[in-house]
């Protein structure tokens, strides 16, 4: 089995939510909105729920129930303080995408409709996330990008269903979505919850996508790319609105935002990561790092100039290079991992690297798949 995967000759992303949550949940919720000590005028700042609980997660992948055949595949949950709590995202400064069909792949991970997570499509039964989500996905919505609206198919129904995806109204008003049940997940082997290191998680699905040949996700192979500091990237997410940590207002729609990649050198010695004397977990090379930088350059953007990013409720998005306005010439080169705060000046936000842990994922998919 192969997976889309893509490298470019040159040039050319944690935070969970829940929009409705029984009290179990929103407490875990609250948990993860953990006020850090850090110094001067980083006091205010907080984790903002791209991490996981210590509590809940494992280092293991799980144990895998069933198995099922499909397709060849191609290829932030509220966030928690690194000694505890649960994952919590949001997109803060978004703006909702050129076109409803614009980014297909995207997936919503559930606990029984309410919000949870984000992923990406990677194959007909299996989703890309985060670890740090896992343990709460009961379901997953593919095609719902407005969560009031839209209309759920049936495995009957939908059988053999062909979408169009260059409708302006895909995903909207009188689209139908999918909701398809999750089997099992898969966490990295090598995942820490405390270095919240390969953060990587794969959801199975009790079923592939009944919709005939519906767009994947296209992986990352190239440890190369991005390549360039400043090079723009698109992330996207139901997660929270509000940079307040005491309010949690997420998305209805599908939101977009543009951000700039920050090589790992120069994000370890960004100021927020140099002065702090809070545990936050080390910029390995299996993460990359990405923030708003208006001016597209590290040196260039001051304290006043960032009001875009990911937050709780985006934990598990993809983070995509774009060359198009097409999907199809999207290249996922990370997963929304972790962060401190929401539109932070002195802490990107931190994504998993996707080229890093390529053959994992491949091999993995082309096993359960």
């Amino acid at each position: 089995m192969e997976m889309n995967s893509r490298s470019h000759d040159g040039g050319p992303t944690h935070r969970s939510g829940v929009d409705t949550i029984d009290s179990s949940l929103r407490q875990r919720r609250e948990m993860s909105k953990v006020r850090v000590p850090l110094h001067s005028h980083l006091q205010d700042l907080q984790t903002d729920g791209r991490y996981p609980s210590p509590s809940s997660e494992s280092g293991s992948s799980s144990t895998v129930l069933s198995n099922s055949s499909s397709e060849s595949a191609s290829s932030r949950s509220s966030g928690s303080s690194n000694k505890g709590a649960t994952p919590n995202p949001r997109i803060i400064g978004g703006s909702p995408p050129p076109n409803t069909n614009r980014y297909p792949y995207m997936v919503s991970l559930t606990y029984f409709g309410s919000h949870l997570c984000g992923g990406s499509l990677i194959a007909p039964d299996i989703i890309l996330s985060a670890a740090h989500c896992a343990g709460y996905a009961s379901s997953i919505e593919l095609g719902r990008f407005d969560r009031t609206t839209g209309i759920p198919l049936t495995t009957d129904a939908s059988l053999n269903q062909t979408i169009d995806y260059s409708s302006p109204n895909y995903g909207f008003d009188t689209e139908y979505y999918e909701s398809i049940e999750v089997a099992y997940e898969i966490k990295h082997p090598s995942y820490n919850p405390d270095t919240v290191n390969n953060d990587f998680l794969l959801v199975k699905l009790i079923h592939p996508t009944t919709i005939q040949n519906h767009p994947l996700a296209t992986l990352n192979s190239d440890p190369n790319i991005p390549t360039s500091s400043g090079e723009e990237l698109h992330t996207m997410g139901w997660g929270d609105t509000d940079v307040d940590p005491d309010v949690f207002t997420p998305s209805a729609t599908l939101l977009t935002v543009l951000l700039n990649y920050v090589p790992n050198y120069e994000c370890v010695v960004k100021e927020g990561y140099v002065i702090t004397s809070f545990d936050i977990p080390s910029v390995t090379d299996n993460m990359l790092c990405a923030m708003d930088l208006p001016n597209g350059n590290v040196a260039a953007d001051t304290i006043n100039d960032v009001d875009q990013d990911t937050c709780q409720g985006d934990s598990g998005s993809p983070i995509v290079l774009s060359k198009s306005d097409s999907w199809e010439d999207d290249v996922q080169v990370g997963v929304v991992s972790w962060g401190i705060g929401c539109t932070s000046p002195v802490f990107p936000g931190v994504y998993s690297r996707i080229s890093s842990q390529y053959d994992w994922i491949k091999e993995t998919v082309c096993e359960h798949s």
